[in-house]
């Protein structure tokens, strides 16, 4: 517990001030500062004092009283409403002007910032006349509004790929899929127009009118059923020319019964012109395709048996089954399985799909209605997965808009095997999960598991998912990994596996941190996956990163001074010179940044905004237009007992001086626990520790100007 003004931080706790006892930012008279009531916030040097109310709330000596002197000649005195005496450009006969920090017409009611009372100031609010729109907003997609005030979400981009959707004049042609654009190759029979170019083909690749399910070589336009094929023409060639029975043998006194092209001793049903065929038909007691075999009755699944579900119109409805399989699904041959599942806006999906590849190949199709007809061809494509392996998975990170989603489960080919296979449908509700890349999506097991993400970019986890990430040693070495998360959006759990064995090394299981740390001594060479889920279904985003665990520190400090350029139409801007840390191994990775000090100099600090940067990118906002009445209102760290913030121009409220402030901050009885309190904000951790710090300030307002008097950074690095 901390005793105060005996000049020792007994709690060992930089947020409790020895000799600042209401945290106001002002050291009591006690301890020789200028605070007169250190038991009361609302009482400091800079508060405004209350006119006749015997306190005297800013600790000049005595209460305030109202005079009827106009001190600033404006015409109006205090007695008659002007709320700030001391400047002509304020009183109740003036209008408000947004943004620049006055009570212009002293007026408690009319706003200075967040004029749409939607909880966000500008400039981080991007449309301050509108309360819909604002950084807590999804974006609506297609609306020419950026709802969301996030520049990474681009309101004609839904998927992210960088193409407009045509639907607002771009060329992308199906914006549900970040793979389907103009820049994309076109993938065979997936059933998408992954380049947006109908010139390249999906399907019958040779054109010769037919497609890849009754063309058995879809490349080359002289072999398709139209093709003539009997004993005396295009026989004896090694190919099955019409698709029919194979190679027909050459022989001029061939007899052909049926007059089907195959000669009697080539045709398993002589007397039968429609055998053989291109596919075997269950249960009809024939060999329609000459192999030797009969297929006999198939027995279907409970789906099929209770609604046949072979087409869009009679497709099976679906709930989330929320990590669970459904199991002993089949595959009739030559069937089709179509299911449907209702998403709303802002959920995701994911189709699981599992079967024995050995017994015959099943792909997957996903689609969604899109006020199209029910038929394959009024759908929209959405994904389509055609792998040679035991899984299949569709996926759609982000439904657009509410609609109903269509799966398709069919053979490869004509196959006259009953197939068994198990699928999982997982909807994440209002969830959006990781793109299809590396260190993305799809890696929900062992076997799929992929690298770990690049440095600083988050991950998510929806419910009843999981991230798999693989790493090798090619020694034996300490390993750390930190998983970064807020607890109190869901609670995520971490193990690592051995790779080879296939078990598990150890895990972390809190229930109450926002760090899953995992540390290991002499972590043997060999190849590891790390596994990052939800306990019992959570979702929540992460940042992951691996290290060796050992910490080093590197400092930058400039005392010069810099112009602020004064703000007009457009905001002045000063950006500082690239800092690089000095002596920082490569491959370290950042734990935090420590602002040591940054002291600006502005006669209205209302006007600014100050933001870090990391390699160009804004990390954190220290400042945005606060303050009151182009003061800092307490809000920074300047006092008579601050080291460095303690210049009498910081303790009266025109400079900002930020001291010893973390990004992220840690919990000082356990440091590795981030905290994030105003949601999800890893800030600096995690990042590529060699990248280049920027501190970017801006001026909104003309009329007042200012100076960067100084600024000294700590950098804390994990090393390799």
């Amino acid at each position: 517990m901390e005793v105060y003004y005996n000049d020792i931080d007994d709690d060992c706790n930089q947020q409790t001030n020895d000799d600042d006892q209401d945290g106001d930012g002002f050291a009591a008279q006690t301890s020789m500062g200028p605070d007169c009531d250190d038991s009361n916030p609302n009482i400091n040097p800079r508060a405004e004092d209350i006119p006749g109310n015997g306190i005297d709330e800013d600790c000049d000596g005595s209460d305030r009283v109202i005079t009827s002197e106009d001190r600033d000649g404006d015409g109006v005195s205090e007695v008659d409403g002007d709320c700030d005496d001391d400047n002509a450009q304020v009183s109740p006969n003036n209008q408000e002007i947004p943004y620049n920090s006055l009570d212009d017409d002293c007026d408690s009611m009319t706003r200075d910032n967040d004029l749409d009372r939607d909880g966000f100031n500008s400039p981080l609010d991007c449309d301050d006349d509108n309360a819909m729109i604002n950084p807590n907003m999804a974006e609506i997609y297609y609306n020419n509004v950026d709802d969301d005030c996030n520049p990474q979400s681009k309101d004609g981009d839904a998927d992210g790929d960088g193409f407009n959707a045509q639907i607002v004049g771009g060329g992308d042609c199906n914006d549900d899929v970040a793979a389907a654009n103009p820049d994309a190759e076109e993938v065979p029979y997936n059933g998408i127009d992954d380049d947006c170019d109908a010139s390249t083909r999906d399907n019958d690749l040779d054109n010769d009118g037919f497609t890849r399910d009754v063309d058995c070589n879809d490349n080359d336009d002289n072999v398709n059923p139209d093709i003539v094929e009997n004993a005396s023409t295009n026989c004896s060639d090694g190919v099955d020319n019409n698709c029919v029975g194979g190679d027909i043998q050459c022989d001029d006194s061939a007899v052909d019964s049926d007059g089907d092209g195959v000669p009697d001793d080539q045709d398993c049903e002589p007397n039968n012109a429609d055998i053989p065929g291109p596919v075997e038909i269950a249960d009809n007691g024939l060999d329609d395709d000459c192999d030797g075999e009969i297929d006999n009755a198939c027995n279907d699944d409970a789906f099929d048996e209770s609604n046949y579900n072979d087409g869009p119109a009679n497709a099976s409805a679906m709930d989330d089954y929320n990590g669970r399989y459904e199991s002993f699904l089949v595959l009739c041959p030559n069937d089709t399985d179509w299911y449907q599942i209702r998403l709303e806006a802002g959920d995701g999906l994911e189709v699981d799909l599992r079967f024995e590849h050995a017994q015959g190949d099943i792909d997957l199709g996903l689609y969604r209605r899109n006020n199209g007809s029910l038929t394959e061809a009024g759908l929209t494509a959405v994904a389509s997965s055609t792998s040679l392996t035991d899984n299949e998975v569709v996926y759609t990170a982000r439904a657009t808009v509410a609609d109903t989603y269509y799966i398709k489960v069919y053979q490869f080919g004509a196959n006259p095997d009953r197939l068994e296979y198990d699928m999982m449908i997982n909807v994440f509700e209002s969830c959006q999960d990781d793109p299809e890349e590396p260190g993305g999506e799809h890696n929900d097991t062992l076997d799929e598991a992929t690298s770990l993400p690049e440095l600083g970019l988050d991950r998510q986890v929806c419910d009843y998912d999981a991230d798999w990430y693989s790493f090798s040693l090619n020694r034996s070495q300490n390993v750390r990994i930190d998983t970064m998360f807020q607890q109190q959006s869901g609670d995520l759990d971490v193990e690592l596996w051995d790779a080879e064995t296939r078990s598990r090394v150890i895990g972390s299981y809190s229930s109450t941190f926002s760090n899953e740390v995992i540390e290991v001594e002499d972590l043997a060479a060999g190849n590891y996956v790390f596994k990052v889920y939800g306990f019992v279904g959570s979702s929540n985003a992460y940042r992951v990163f691996l290290s060796s665990g050992s910490s080093q520190s590197s400092e930058f400090r400039d005392d010069d001074d810099y112009d602020i350029p004064d703000g007009g139409d457009e905001p002045g801007v000063y950006t500082t010179p690239a800092i690089r840390f000095p002596d920082v191994p490569a491959g370290s990775i950042v734990r935090k940044l420590k602002l040591k000090q940054l002291d600006i100099n502005h006669r209205c600090l209302g006007d600014l905004q100050v933001t870090l940067f990391w390699d160009g990118v804004p990390i954190t906002t220290l400042w945005n237009r606060e303050g009151e009445n182009c003061d800092d209102a307490g809000l920074d760290d300047d006092s008579l007992t601050s080291i460095g913030c303690s210049s009498f121009s910081g303790i009266f409220g025109r400079d900002i001086c930020f001291e010893n402030r973390f990004y992220p901050a840690f919990d000082d009885n356990d440091p590795n626990q981030p905290l994030f309190q105003n949601g999800f904000d890893p800030m600096f951790s995690g990042l590529d520790a060699q990248g280049e710090l920027t501190v970017e300030i801006k001026d909104f307002v003309s009329g007042n100007t200012g100076k960067l008097v100084n600024v000294q950074f700590e950098l804390e690095y994990f090393i390799p």
